[in-house]
């Protein structure tokens, strides 16, 4: 079953250690241009949850089709994607993603990530940064991994006092 893509998309797949990953990427008119693969290539890296795919940023990325090589995967274990029988690890995801932008990313890539996503594109970025240009990361999570609170600017006594809770939450 494929998911529903914008106009001008459709999928391609490359091989991973851990199998077939599908993705999204400009396909058709209007954003199939003879050299569509020469533009800078920008990732968008879907969340993980019940149903999750690169359906997630499918009204997002067609804004970029113009200026960008679109490439919107399904994570292995995701969407379309391999399903290989598993206990998943973060090294797993780290490994493939890593694969993916070597096999289909000429030069280093700007990347697109929400939550645990994103923590893992910090992740890899700061083991393989000559794969990376950029990184737009919405709501990040996992910085524990990264040093104890190290997302926090407030000290965790403070943000569960009632009062604080009181006056934020109004």
């Amino acid at each position: 079953m494929l998911q529903f893509q914008p106009p001008g998309f459709g999928h391609k797949v490359i091989h991973t250690s851990l199998g077939a990953m599908v993705y999204y990427t400009q396909t058709n008119a209007p954003w199939a241009i003879a050299d569509t693969e020469d533009l800078p290539p920008l990732l968008f890296l879907h969340n993980f949850g019940g149903g999750a795919s690169a359906y997630e940023w499918s009204k997002v990325y067609p804004a970029f089709a113009s200026n960008y090589h679109i490439l919107a995967p399904d994570l292995i274990g995701w969407g379309e994607s391999a399903h290989p029988v598993r206990d998943y690890k973060i090294r797993d995801y780290l490994s493939t993603i890593a694969e993916f932008i070597i096999q289909t990313c000429g030069q280093p890539v700007t990347v697109v990530a929400s939550s645990l996503t994103a923590a893992f594109a910090i992740r890899l970025a700061i083991v393989q940064p000559n794969l990376f240009k950029a990184l737009f990361l919405v709501s990040p999570s996992g910085f524990d991994d990264f040093g104890q609170g190290a997302g926090r600017r407030l000290p965790l006594s403070v943000i569960n006092a009632p009062v604080l809770d009181n006056f934020i939450y109004m």
